[in-house]
């Protein structure tokens, strides 16, 4: 008899819940979608096309930094699409990663090698002037100072710098 009312209860309750994730995902489906899609929301630099879009990331004061694989392959965008700045023409072989840093510094990867380019981790200042580099141009390889198709970089809150390669 004991057995009967466990099993019962038991039923009862995987019924209820079965209910309670069906309503719930019957009001999540509801919901309006507060997004959309503006496909037309960026305005390129004259004669600039969009290459693969690698890295989107946020300003501090709301722009949008680009990387993408055309010239110029870094492009900051104002809330409403209009241009900010662009830079990086003819500086990256292969655009692969970007970060922007707590000072609004932008860091991007370039993954390939060619004509004595590439394979390096590049600091831009906000205003993009290069900054920095690491790694040696146009060097494939492992050791302190080379790198050999980094990927993505990060950096940590007390300036510490993390390649993935």
């Amino acid at each position: 008899m004991a057995h009967s009312r466990l099993l019962k209860s038991a039923v009862a309750a995987a019924t209820l819940l079965v209910l309670a994730v069906a309503a719930v995902v019957a009001q999540s489906g509801s919901a309006p979608n507060p997004y959309r899609e503006d496909a037309n929301w960026a305005k390129l630099p004259a004669a600039a096309k969009w290459g693969g879009v690698i890295s989107v990331d946020p300003a501090a004061n709301g722009d949008i930094w680009v990387f993408h694989r055309s010239d110029p392959p870094v492009i900051q965008f104002d809330p409403s699409g209009k241009v900010v700045k662009s830079f990086g023409v003819g500086m990256i072989v292969q655009a692969h990663g970007m970060t922007v840093d707590r000072d609004g510094n932008v860091w991007v990867t370039d993954a390939q090698i060619k004509d004595g380019k590439g394979n390096q981790v590049l600091k831009f200042s906000p205003d993009g002037k290069l900054l920095m580099s690491l790694g040696k141009a146009g060097v494939a390889g492992s050791g302190t100072d080379v790198f050999s198709g980094p990927c993505d970089v990060a950096i940590a809150q007390n300036g510490d710098i993390f390649v993935v390669v």
